[in-house]
C-alpha cells in the first residue's frame, strides 16, 4: 500500500516531535503493509517559507537514510498539505513555496477549512487545471458544510477535483456521523484515495489496512485496492489515476451492498 497523506516529519507541524517518533511511525507503517509514504506537513500558501520547504526535503532524505540503515522497508517522499488560497498555483509554479505530491507538479494536495468550502473554490480549481495541476482535496468528509450537504463534493469532482479520504474516518475514529458520510462518499464513487493522515504512534497511526478492509465491505476488494495502491502509485509516477463514474449523493439511494466499480 502507498500512503499519500502523512504528517510524519518531525518538528514541522502538529506531527511528531522528534526523529525517533518518525522512525517508529515508519516501523508501524511497514508492519501494516505500507511501502511508500508521501510526507505532507502543513504549509500555508499565504506565507513565503522556503526554509520549511528545504527542511521537508532534508528531513525526508535523513529519515530515508536512517531507515535504510535500520532495515525499515518504507520510503518517504517529500510533499506538503497546502491550505488553499486563491493564488496557490503561483506558490507552486513560481515561488516554489509549496510542494506537489509528485515531482512533475501534476498532483497537489490541498485542504480547506474544516468549517466550509469557500466561494472561490471553483475558481481555484479552474486555475489549477489551466496550469496543468490536478487538485487533490484532503478529507472532504470532515468538512462541516459537506457533512450537511454531500452534493458539494460531487460538484467539485465533476469539475476535476480528486478526493482523499482519511482512514480514521472510515473506521469510525472521528465519530459515527463522519463514518456514515465516508461510506456514502465511497458508495457514490467520489473518493479516489484513502490516506492515513497520520500524526503520531498512538491516536493517529500510519495504518491503512483497517480502512482498506472496511472500504472493501462497501465497494468491493478491487476498488478498495485501487484507493490504497493503484491510484497512489499513479500519483507518485505522475500518471493517470483510475477514475470512477461519480454519483450525486443528493439523488443516490444507499447501495451498501453494491460492490461494482
Amino acid at each position: 500500500m502507498i500512503d499519500i497523506h502523512s504528517h510524519i516529519l518531525p518538528n514541522l507541524d502538529d506531527g511528531p516531535d522528534d526523529f525517533e517518533t518518525s522512525l517508529e511511525m515508519m516501523r508501524i507503517a511497514e508492519q501494516d503493509g505500507i511501502t511508500d509514504i508521501i510526507a505532507t506537513p502543513h504549509l500555508l500558501t499565504n506565507s513565503v517559507d522556503k526554509e520549511k520547504v528545504k527542511l521537508i526535503h532534508s528531513n525526508v532524505s535523513l529519515l530515508n537514510e536512517i531507515a535504510e540503515n535500520e532495515k525499515i522497508n518504507v520510503k518517504l517522499h517529500p510533499a506538503s498539505e497546502n491550505m488553499a488560497s486563491e493564488d496557490m498555483t503561483k506558490h507552486l509554479l513560481q515561488k516554489k513555496t509549496i510542494l506537489p505530491l509528485n515531482k512533475n507538479n501534476r498532483y497537489l494536495l490541498i485542504e480547506f477549512s474544516l468549517y466550509n468550502i469557500p466561494d472561490w473554490a471553483e475558481l481555484l480549481i479552474f486555475q489549477c487545471l489551466i496550469d496543468g495541476i490536478i487538485p487533490v482535496l484532503s478529507h472532504p468528509e470532515r468538512i462541516k458544510t459537506v457533512i450537511e450537504d454531500p452534493s458539494i463534493i460531487y460538484d467539485l469532482v465533476i469539475k476535476g477535483v480528486l478526493c482523499q479520504m482519511d482512514a480514521p474516518s472510515i473506521t469510525g475514529v472521528f465519530g459515527k456521523d463522519i463514518q456514515k458520510l465516508a461510506f456514502k462518499l465511497l458508495q457514490c464513487r467520489l473518493i479516489h484515495f484513502i490516506g492515513t493522515d497520520s500524526h503520531n504512534t498512538t491516536t493517529r497511526k500510519p495504518v491503512l489496512s483497517q480502512a482498506r478492509d472496511k472500504a472493501a465491505e462497501i465497494v468491493g476488494e478491487k476498488m478498495a485496492e485501487i484507493l490504497v495502491y493503484d491510484n497512489p502509485k499513479s500519483v507518485l509516477e505522475g500518471s493517470d489515476i483510475k477514475g470512477f463514474v461519480p454519483k450525486n449523493p443528493a439523488n443516490f439511494f444507499s447501495l451498501y451492498f453494491s460492490k461494482t466499480l
